[in-house]
């Protein structure tokens, strides 16, 4: 099966910003206060920015903006050999199992929730010429802290497939996991999740550094009353919802919607325990 490959979004301005080493970073505002600049975090985010493969069979297909329903967020971080970036599709919801495997699903049904709070983490090197950046592994969540997450787990560069430097990740229909393949997909969770009809592929959509996290000294947007916390109108690649997020606190996540029951994983979890965003003591 071929895949429609769209990689526009990430516009060639801003991959031109990329540091070619570390040190090496346009100058200028840093508002996180982790000794990168933002116009270097924006720069590297949309430089490496996965593609996703999806599927617009699903229910959180949105076929104006061709994409998964989403707000599309990012973090960078310096790490003792190089970089971190951090892709948060921040998904407005999920959509559920369906059919007769449901049947056979003993406990957590197939139900959709509101908000799906799934997340992707690029590390970055220098390479042994000291001239570029490369890839040393990337992070991919698949229902992740639960009883059966084998592949949310880290990978390392042979185990996914790639166009040039660019990683491709499969998008498991309507449950929006994410994989190295798509026969990991159509084979993860108990054969639950399925990619049989990903014909769609996008970069993962970094335009504006009104898109980043910052930190947890620092979080996005610096301009609320209450930092760290997003709402639908501010989060500017956002397709519906109405309420607010606070990607830096333990909440669940319900997508913008306001819901008092469902919902997922707060993100500070994933920023926390695999990111390792946290401040330094």
């Amino acid at each position: 099966m071929g895949i429609l490959v769209v990689l526009g979004i990430a516009a060639s301005a801003l991959v031109q910003q990329v540091p070619a080493a570390p040190g090496s970073c346009p100058t200028g505002s840093d508002s996180d206060f982790d000794g990168l600049s933002d116009s270097c975090e924006l720069g590297v985010a949309a430089r490496f920015a996965p593609i996703l493969v999806v599927s617009p069979s699903a229910c959180n297909w949105d076929a104006v903006s061709e994409r998964l329903q989403g707000a599309y967020l990012f973090g960078v971080k310096p790490t003792p050999r190089g970089l971190r970036v951090v892709y948060l599709p921040a998904y407005l919801q999920d959509c559920g199992w369906a059919g007769a495997k449901c049947l056979l699903r003993l406990r957590g049904g197939c139900s959709p929730h509101t908000g799906d709070s799934e997340f992707i983490a690029v590390d970055l090197t220098v390479d042994s010429s000291a001239t570029r950046w490369q890839v040393e592994q990337v992070f991919l969540s698949a229902h992740c802290f639960g009883d059966n997450d084998p592949d949310c787990r880290w990978h390392i560069p042979s185990e996914l497939e790639w166009l040039e430097d660019t990683p491709f990740v499969w998008v498991a229909e309507g449950k929006n996991a994410n994989y190295r393949s798509r026969s990991a997909c159509d084979s993860g969770h108990w054969y639950f999740d399925t990619c049989d009809r990903n014909e769609r592929s996008t970069r993962f959509p970094i335009t504006s550094s009104a898109q980043n996290i910052g930190s947890e000294r620092a979080p996005f947007p610096q301009h609320l009353d209450d930092p760290g916390c997003v709402v639908a109108s501010e989060a500017i690649m956002l397709a519906g919802g109405g309420g607010t997020e606070c990607i830096w606190t333990d909440s669940i996540f319900h997508g913008w919607q306001d819901a008092s029951e469902g919902g997922s994983t707060g993100y500070r979890r994933y920023l926390v325990d695999v990111a390792q965003f946290a401040s330094s003591p």
